[in-house]
């Protein structure tokens, strides 16, 4: 089933600089489900499908205080939906966040390394197209 899925999901045109180095990721979820604030590796066309989404965004230079942990290092120590919180790290008061509600058929582009902290308004369904224009990889 995870196979005829995988074929039914087709890049976009715009990725076809990248040649054969995407990396599509499938996400499904119901509605609550949170992804920690975090950054990738890659840079990343997030596709919603089906269901909507918060994204609240970071840029990449803002230290939003990732773990130590070699498994947790691009993932951040604070809460952002807990702003009791935000007095542990001062500096991240002066921090910009970007805001993004997705829908079916929009696409958000995150760019490399950007924090962002996801969250399902609903049942979801979206599908990300990874790839790294500074390795190729």
């Amino acid at each position: 089933i995870l196979t005829d899925l995988e074929n039914d999901i087709s890049s976009l045109d715009y990725l076809a600089v990248a040649g054969s180095n995407v990396v599509k990721n499938c996400w499904f979820g119901p509605q609550g489900t949170v992804s920690p604030l975090h950054h990738d590796h890659y840079d990343n066309l997030f596709c919603q499908v089906y269901g909507y989404k918060r994204f609240i965004m970071f840029d990449r230079k803002d230290n939003m205080h990732p773990h130590d942990h070699h498994l947790l290092h691009n993932t951040s120590q604070i809460d952002i939906e807990s702003p009791e919180q935000y007095s542990q790290y001062p500096d991240v008061q002066g921090c910009v966040g970007w805001v993004a509600d997705v829908g079916p058929g929009d696409v958000l582009y995150i760019p490399l390394h950007w924090w962002h902290h996801v969250r399902a308004l609903s049942a979801s369904f979206s599908v990300s197209f990874w790839w790294n224009q500074q390795h190729g990889t």
